[in-house]
């Protein structure tokens, strides 16, 4: 989201005392980060940042910062009383992490990786339109004109690929002829790179494809 974008929300979050919650889990991954809403409005905002995406999936720890003092205190009875809380385990190896600096040199190895297999996925796919950050986990395909995505998306992931279509983020009533495609899943680049040239493959075909491309 560019900077205008999120500095007209503010606004208008802003004018109409409406609360935001911010979900941010990928500015750290980013060589220059903007500014988050909680900046921009920071009396209305709830801003969540995990470290699943940044550090490890298997670290589920999140942070919140709170609009006030008195949210944060709402915030910790509400937790309390719906979940058992985060592991202990977890949340003092996610400190330590922070305060050695560790989370920042693994941050870094990931940003790294998502640049290389985003390099990797510029050659493959030099064909089609898609968009992408450079350091980004995913990209955003637009598909070629015979392909709807809810169907392009079936069936790829009959032919062993997992993308997901844009009506799964959209809450219009067109999202357009696009979908979501994960560099982040597979194992290792050879593997990233054989899904790439499968998918590649999958949209050089005619619509009604069925079966496996083999």
């Amino acid at each position: 989201m560019p900077l205008e974008r999120r500095q007209a929300i503010a606004e208008i979050a802003l004018r109409h005392k409406v609360t935001i919650i911010e979900d941010d889990p990928y500015a750290e991954l980013l060589d220059q980060p903007l500014p988050a809403i909680a900046a921009l409005a920071p009396g209305l905002t709830w801003h969540v940042s995990t470290l699943s995406k940044c550090a490890a999936p298997a670290l589920r720890v999140a942070y919140v910062l709170c609009p006030s003092a008195l949210d944060v205190l709402r915030l910790a009875s509400s937790l309390r009383a719906s979940n058992p809380g985060t592991s202990p385990l977890l949340a003092a190896l996610a400190t330590d992490w922070i305060e050695t600096g560790t989370l920042r040199q693994i941050t870094l190895a990931i940003r790294a990786e998502s640049r290389a297999r985003q390099s990797l996925a510029s050659a493959i796919l030099k064909n089609w339109t898609y968009a992408a950050d450079a350091s980004g986990h995913h990209l955003w395909l637009t598909l070629p004109v015979q392909w709807n995505a809810s169907e392009f998306a079936a069936i790829a992931r009959r032919s062993g690929l997992g993308i997901v279509p844009a009506l799964a983020f959209s809450i219009g009533p067109s999202p357009g002829k696009a979908v979501r495609v994960s560099l982040g899943a597979a194992p290792d680049r050879a593997r990233l790179e054989q899904g790439l040239v499968l998918l590649d493959r999958l949209l050089h075909e005619p619509q009604f494809t069925t079966g496996l491309i083999v």
